[in-house]
């Protein structure tokens, strides 16, 4: 344990030497919250300590990004270091570097930056390595995925933190084993899949969950087709000021959803049509032909 420790110390001191990138969700809310545009408008307000919302900007900065998970995901075997050795093996030892170069898009040279033990601390954390993988599941994409599809999905699955049941899990197992020709790479399909099981409700059965929720997709491609024809009649302002509902996604995005639930649901998984349970047996009593006939067919005209 305590090499692997160093060995993800190591990983993880290379890519913050080498520059950690400025993510586009990083830099779309530096520019509409604080009008920052330029490397150098931000390099200017990294130095300043006194400015309020400085901890903020840090905290969106210093993440791992999918690359460093990558990386570090072989040192950490199907289970994850122990708890309570995170800080004392990983953060400190990080902290000790001090320094992380920013890597701003369009800028040859990066923007350095020192860094406390609490921000090295909140980095750590956002690794999540002391999340475990279960090790049938660990054992199973390793038996039928390329070793860099069992790369991504189990780092999918530590960043997802699932809790499965014997259902779930029995779900799990079965999409492995036969996702591999249904999907190339594999790992795309298999992070919708978790994403879906992270809904499923606690009790619920996943296979009945996974049929409503493409009956629901359905339902929001009917209403988004509904919308675009009167779009095509009437003009925005006036559906607005009718108060009409309009789609909360694209159409684009709902089939794209509705073609991967189809090649989880029928051909990964082979789930058709629950069958619907018998209807309990009613006592309506005697039946005269003579008496009663006539009631029935009353009640059959009305």
């Amino acid at each position: 344990m305590a090499e692997k420790s160093k060995q993800i110390v190591r990983t993880i001191d290379c890519i913050w030497r080498k520059g950690l990138p400025v993510s586009e969700d990083t830099l779309f809310f530096l520019e509409t919250t604080f009008g920052i545009t330029r490397c150098s408008e931000l390099a200017s307000i990294l130095k300043r300590t006194d400015f309020q919302d400085l901890d903020m900007i840090l905290e969106m900065l210093i993440y791992p990004d999918h690359q460093t998970r990558l990386a570090i995901e072989p040192f950490l075997g199907s289970f994850g270091p122990d708890c309570g050795d995170i800080d004392a093996r990983i953060a400190v030892p990080l902290y000790s570097r001090q320094k992380i170069i920013l890597n701003y898009p369009g800028r040859p040279s990066g923007v350095p930056l020192r860094i406390s033990l609490a921000q090295a601390r909140l980095y750590v954390n956002r690794l999540f390595l002391n999340r475990t993988a279960d090790s049938d599941i660990c054992k199973t994409l390793e038996d039928h995925l390329t070793p860099q599809d069992v790369l991504e999905c189990k780092v999918c699955l530590r960043c997802a933190g699932l809790l499965l049941n014997d259902k779930k899990k029995e779900m799990f197992l079965a999409f492995i084993r036969n996702v591999s020709g249904f999907a190339d790479p594999v790992h795309g399909l298999f992070e919708f899949f978790v994403d879906i099981m992270s809904q499923v409700p606690d009790g619920d059965d996943p296979a009945a969950y996974l049929l409503k929720k493409k009956r629901q997709e359905k339902k929001m491609l009917d209403r988004i087709r509904h919308f675009e024809a009167k779009k095509d009649r009437y003009s925005m302002e006036y559906l607005m000021m009718q108060r009409y509902p309009v789609p909360l996604d694209s159409m684009e995005n709902t089939m794209e959803r509705l073609k991967q639930l189809d090649t989880v649901i029928h051909d990964v998984l082979g789930i058709r049509t629950l069958p619907r349970p018998a209807p309990q047996a009613l006592d309506l009593g005697r039946f005269d032909p003579e008496k009663d006939m006539s009631a029935v067919i009353r009640v059959l005209q009305t």
